[in-house]
């Protein structure tokens, strides 16, 4: 819930775990699989980034019926929009889309069994290693003083092999802002004497991630590629979801111009739980649009046939949309709501989502940070500050230091490994890919013991340790003698 990392590694090791287990295995059904389970994961993270809120301070104000049905026609409704995208993005434009690529080559590597796949086993079970030895110590976080400021150095190796995925450009723009917001928390501090300077930031940041897609959207729409040729390619069932949503908005009380807009909430005095419910449709739908881009890309990388990367998709949005009163259940756990929202969960995204669906608190510094953005995608399409990307720029300023710091340092490796060749750099995507894998299933693993078994965590946790010390083990001889 604090740093949900791409789930299409997590996907393939489970996929391929139980296909093996269940029948035959091959590198398509593996892919098939997993683009089913990452959607999953990605519809999952709509919801444990954007209700968190809700679900604690009101629990009753919205049925888990409703959240169901909502988040079941913006994931259809993402997976619509997403199949002309493809054509645009993934083929005409080979856009990187750099979590798919790497999940497609985990999936090459693995059934190819070349030298990358030894180092994947290696790397990959080490690190799900670390995690479970970082959990029993706590060591979660290293604080650090900058001044009057205090941020926390997480102890994640899976954010800088994120960085390593994102690629140097977009790595170093994550972290630029997250460095920005430590040296502005410490001009407010110092200068204006603002004690908490976090709202000014994160609202800034906020508006830098959405005036960059506005941006976008403004200076792209007239080309050919615009937005005319994006909705004269959706075929008839996405026109009647789209409409299907609106009106099941509006009978649940939304108001009419927000059903069309989904903006302007606060300034319509749309009661929160209504803020909320607008902020999960559009989350599940653009999650689910952006992250089947990645399986795109993945089918690509693998000869995987992206008609079935659908239909499996549409299976996985129905039956998460049936589990999202137990995933809500969940959430309202003692175990996760008792720390939710601190040091030991903060929820960064939920904890912004949940700030500022009760009102922006600093709505002009939204706007100033969302002209600046416009201001700057107008340059950045002219061929001028290129250097600077700004959605991942936004990110690093509103989650602050902790990450950015990580994500830079991925960034750095990426960029010297991109030095010495393709060959090289293909190799830091499969490592980085299998750390992201080792510690998610680490992470997911304990948080599944945590919350069904709390009692039997020592035990379960130190069998997992002692079976991958010995995997570990078997792997580092095999690698050895296959030098």
């Amino acid at each position: 819930m604090g740093a949900l990392p791409w789930p299409i590694i997590f996907s393939i090791i489970v996929s391929g775990g139980l296909l093996k287990v269940f029948g035959q295995l091959s590198s398509h059904q593996v892919n098939i699989a997993q683009a089913g389970g990452s959607i999953g994961g990605l519809m999952a993270a709509a919801i444990v980034f954007t209700l968190p809120g809700l679900i604690l301070e009101s629990p009753n104000a919205i049925s888990p019926i409703s959240l169901a049905l909502i988040c079941l026609l913006g994931a259809v409704l993402g997976i619509g929009l997403s199949i002309p995208l493809r054509d645009e993005y993934v083929i005409k434009k080979a856009l990187p889309f750099p979590a798919g690529k790497a999940g497609g080559e985990v999936i090459k590597a693995g059934f190819e069994k070349d030298h990358r796949f030894g180092l994947m086993l290696l790397f990959g079970i080490s690190a799900a290693l670390f995690t479970l030895g970082r959990e029993a110590l706590g060591w979660n976080y290293v604080p650090v003083e900058f001044g009057s400021v205090n941020v926390l150095i997480l102890i994640m190796p899976m954010v800088i092999a994120t960085g390593v995925i994102l690629g140097s450009e977009n790595s170093f723009s994550w972290g630029a802002g997250g460095i920005l917001s430590v040296i502005a928390s410490l001009l407010l501090v110092s200068i204006f004497e603002i004690q908490n300077s976090t709202p000014l930031i994160q609202n800034f940041g906020m508006g830098i991630v959405i005036g960059s897609g506005i941006g976008y959207i403004l200076i792209h729409i007239g080309m050919p590629t615009g937005s005319a040729s994006f909705l004269s390619k959706q075929r008839s069932w996405v026109w009647i979801i789209a409409i299907l949503s609106c009106f099941t908005l509006f009978f649940m009380g939304l108001h009419i111009v927000s059903v069309v807009l989904c903006f302007g909430m606060v300034e319509l005095q749309i009661p929160v739980e209504h803020r909320y419910l607008i902020t999960f449709f559009i989350a599940t739908a653009t999650a689910v649009a952006g992250d089947i881009g990645h399986d795109y890309r993945s089918a690509q990388v693998v000869g995987t046939d992206h008609n079935k990367i659908i239909r499996v998709v549409l299976i996985a949005a129905i039956a998460v949309s049936f589990a999202v009163p137990f995933l809500i259940s969940l959430i309202q756990d003692p175990v996760i709501a008792n720390k939710l929202f601190t040091p030991d969960l903060p929820a960064p995204q939920a904890q912004i989502v949940y700030e500022n669906l009760n009102g922006l608190p600093h709505p002009a510094i939204f706007m100033l940070g969302l002209m600046v953005a416009v201001i700057i995608e107008f340059f950045r399409s002219r061929g001028q500050l290129t250097f600077l990307h700004l959605m991942p720029f936004g990110i690093g300023l509103f989650l602050g230091f902790n990450l950015a710091f990580l994500i830079a340092i991925g960034g750095f490796i990426a960029l010297k490994v991109q030095k010495k060749g393709s060959q090289e750099m293909l190799t830091a995507i499969i490592i980085s890919a299998a750390i992201l894998g080792g510690e998610g299933t680490i992470g997911f693993l304990r948080s599944t013991v945590l919350v069904f078994s709390p009692e039997n965590e020592s035990a379960i946790l130190g069998t997992v340790g002692l079976i991958l010390i010995a995997l570990l083990a078997r792997s580092v001889r095999h690698y050895v003698s296959s030098k």
